[in-house]
Order: C-alpha cells, then sequence, then structure tokens
C-alpha cells in the first residue's frame, strides 16, 4: 500500500523537504540492498510505491501516487477522486515516467478519462536493461485555464533484473545540473516540479541503449484545453477502459553538446 500522508502539503518547501526526504530513503535503500546482496539483488516480485500526494483543484479533491513494478517492469501513476465519486469526461488524467538511475527510461504520452470515472491509471512498458528503478510521475487535474500539473512522490528504488546487457552507467557529473558550451541547461530531469522546470536537455537512455540527452521542448506538452483534450485519439487501455491520448512519438537522443545526434528516444509504444 502507498504510504499516506496525513495532511494537505500547500507550499513548494514542504513539498521539497518530503521530497528530499524521499530521495534520502531512495539512496539509503539502494544502498542497504546493495550491501545486504553483495550486488546480486533479489528477483523476487515486488511493488513500490509512493507516498500519497493531495491536490485540491477547482473545488475538487484529488489524492495520487507513482507505483513501480518488477512483474514485469513497469512505472505507473494513478490519480483517484479523494472521495471515490466519479467526475465528468475529460476532467483529469495522468502521465507516468520510468527512471533508472536519474536518467530517464520511459515517457508515457498524457493520457485523460473519456467517460466518467473516479480514477484514471496508465502504466509504462519495456525496460532500458538491468538496474535500479524508480516511477515519478504527473497527474492532471481540470482548472478554470486547462489543465494543472501534479508532480507525484517518486517511489523508492527497485531492482529489474534481466539477461540484456547492462546499461551505461550513470555517474553523478551526469546527472548533476549544470551549463554546456551551448549555454544550454543539461542534467536529471527526475527533481523537475513540471515540464517548465525540466533543463533543456533531459538526461536518457535511448531505444539501442545508450545514454544521451533529450531537449525538454521535443517532450510533446499536455494539451492547454479540454478542447484539445477532447480531440485527442481515443486508445483502450489494456482493461477495456478507453482513455484519450496524445500520440506515441519518436524524438532525437543527443549527446552533451545539444548538437550531435546519437540515437533515438520513444515517448509511448
Amino acid at each position: 500500500m502507498p504510504h499516506a500522508i496525513p495532511q494537505f502539503v500547500e507550499s513548494r518547501e514542504a513539498i521539497m523537504g518530503l521530497r528530499n526526504i524521499a530521495r534520502a530513503a531512495l539512496i539509503a535503500t539502494c544502498a542497504g540492498a546493495a550491501s545486504i546482496t553483495m550486488g546480486i539483488p533479489s528477483a523476487n516480485a515486488q511493488s513500490l510505491s509512493g507516498w500519497i500526494g493531495p491536490a485540491h483543484v477547482n473545488g475538487q479533491s484529488y489524492l495520487h501516487y507513482s507505483t513501480i513494478s518488477n512483474t514485469p517492469l513497469y512505472a505507473d501513476t494513478r490519480m483517484y477522486t479523494a472521495f471515490g465519486g466519479a467526475l465528468p469526461a475529460y476532467y483529469f488524467g495522468v502521465r507516468s515516467r520510468l527512471f533508472l538511475s536519474g536518467a530517464l527510461c520511459a515517457i508515457n504520452p498524457a493520457k485523460y478519462n473519456t467517460s466518467p470515472a473516479s480514477s484514471i491509471t496508465d502504466p509504462t512498458s519495456g525496460d532500458c536493461g538491468p538496474g535500479w528503478y524508480n516511477s515519478h510521475g504527473f497527474a492532471l487535474a481540470k482548472d478554470t485555464n486547462g489543465f494543472q500539473q501534479l508532480i507525484t512522490f517518486p517511489t523508492d528504488p527497485l531492482y529489474w533484473e534481466t539477461n540484456t546487457p547492462a546499461p551505461v552507467e550513470v555517474s553523478e557529473s551526469e546527472r548533476a545540473l549544470r551549463t554546456n558550451e551551448q549555454g544550454q541547461t543539461i542534467g536529471s530531469g527526475e527533481d523537475a516540479q513540471s515540464d517548465a522546470e525540466l533543463p533543456d536537455l533531459v538526461l536518457a537512455y535511448g531505444t539501442e541503449g545508450q545514454l544521451g540527452y533529450i531537449r525538454s521542448a521535443d517532450i510533446p506538452a499536455p494539451p492547454a484545453t479540454e478542447d484539445e483534450v477532447r480531440n485527442l485519439p481515443k486508445v483502450a487501455q489494456p482493461d477495456g477502459t478507453v482513455v484519450a491520448t496524445q500520440p506515441s512519438v519518436t524524438i532525437p537522443l543527443y549527446a552533451d553538446d545539444g548538437v550531435s545526434v546519437i540515437g533515438d528516444f520513444r515517448i509511448g509504444n
């Protein structure tokens, strides 16, 4: 079960304080698990959820959280009404993200409910090789000016064991936010509170396992209005639920100069 936060968190300082605690716990869990297993992580089926985040948007109370699972590997973001009541179509949505050691491995296009619903969820698919993964997505709630983007609390890390080649290891210097020779901000996007706070170049794994960067400007922005959401393509989820979704897209993966293309990054399936 996810960990419930006992009260609504309104201030950025409080949110950052809780996220720093979660990040410290994530690092400690990685270190502890590695020392206990002597570098051979458990292959047991496991699922971890982050703290539940509350939100109050346009008179409606919501709860949201992210989950990481290795049965098979996926990251999932769930948003639901605080008291279980169904909301009208095109009222809320989610965008799940999967990180491997601070680098983006997978990001789903934004998806929205197309019929009255009390919750919405959208797991990712695929992986970037063996390693420590966590889930950290966005929830989207309708307000008077379109949709408000809400960040979920990150999950603790979960090890994914697979026979595919090990990915290029992410260094602290690659995760760190900095500026390249072109004047672009560059580094991990894991701590960004919204798309607007992402660095110009976001650390990510390409479709062939390359470690590089994607331009934040190339990540499709969620629709700004309800009319735009209504015009999105409709897709049936594995559970039969029909959602409105942004199309999947392939974007370039760059070297740290932000100019040299070294591969591709896929958003969606």
